[in-house]
């Protein structure tokens, strides 16, 4: 059975997200970028300042298929298509 094409097609977007950060960043491999990527995230999550997670988001939304994005704000509690506003 073949993997379906929107796990596909999530998979070759996030590996395209990932050479863009090794390439950035000067890494040699995505596995490195992919380390730094979620060591990124979980810090971000515990420490930053929500004026500065409002910048996260703006520039994070740059890289992801926007109608998809906001079908999915749609369903969110309250607050969630406020706070992802570019």
């Amino acid at each position: 059975m073949p993997v379906p094409s929107e796990y596909q097609r999530a998979t070759d977007d996030f590996y395209k997200f990932l050479i863009k950060v090794r390439d950035l960043a000067g890494f040699g491999s995505t596995h490195q970028a992919y380390t730094m990527v979620q060591g990124v995230l979980l810090t971000f999550r515990r420490r930053l300042e929500i004026k500065d997670a409002i910048s996260f988001a703006a520039a994070l939304r740059q890289c992801i298929d926007e109608k998809a994005f906001d079908q999915v704000l749609s369903k969110l509690p309250d607050g969630a298509i406020e706070f992802w506003q570019p």
